[in-house]
């Protein structure tokens, strides 16, 4: 009995220390993952780009941010007016005639979406914005708008003098944190510019 009661004892210690072994070895390598993690972001916090990329960073961010408030007014909040049908029928094709001084034709609207933003994103916007397909068209020649699209008037952020503040990663990387206001309080979100093939883009939609 007190050789199988010795035994027990034995078998119990040795695995409470392979336990202890193994939570130790779990928490080391958690430490090791956070500690390469602090080591990245120390990393990325030490860049510093030259004056000319920081200027040219600054350049495009507010070139992106004014594009992508024209997106959103144009796909998703505003979109372009239309002329209507006789006795205010639908038309039979699903799409009205645009009214508009500044496009002429769909890929005028779709070009500003692909200088704009990363292709995913920009395929994303110009395939189906708000669920019921493109929104523009080529009809007959002329610019024309679904008939699906209604304005949002519920829309309340204001993107009048947008603040922001550019935080340089790499030489093809810059994260943008944007402060707009929603019935007069900020909205802050963060957006990455990056740089492909010489040409900036912002990687998401921001509305």
């Amino acid at each position: 009995m007190g050789k199988n009661t010795s035994a027990y004892v034995a078998t119990a210690i040795v695995a409470i220390i392979a336990a202890a072994v193994a939570v130790f070895a779990f928490w080391k390598i958690a430490q090791d993952r956070q500690t390469e993690s602090d080591v990245r972001e120390s990393v990325q916090q030490m860049y510093v780009p030259s004056e000319e990329l920081l200027a040219e960073m600054q350049d495009n961010a507010e070139r992106l941010i004014a594009d992508d408030y024209l997106v959103v007014k144009l796909f998703y909040t505003r979109g372009l007016p239309h002329e209507d049908e006789p006795y205010g029928n639908l038309p039979e094709d699903g799409v009205y005639y645009a009214i508009s001084d500044d496009y002429a034709s769909a890929s005028d609207l779709y070009d500003i979406i692909d200088r704009t933003f990363v292709a995913g994103q920009a395929r994303q916007i110009k395939d189906d914005p708000l669920g019921f397909g493109p929104l523009y068209f080529d009809k007959n020649g002329r610019l024309g708008i679904s008939a699906s699209f209604q304005p949002d008037d519920s829309y309340i952020v204001n993107w009048d003098n947008p603040a922001y503040v550019a935080i340089p990663v790499s030489d093809t990387e810059c994260q943008l944190k944007i402060t707009l206001h929603a019935d007069g309080n900020p909205v802050t979100q963060t957006v990455t510019m990056l740089k492909l093939n010489g040409v900036w883009y912002l990687d998401k939609l921001l509305i």
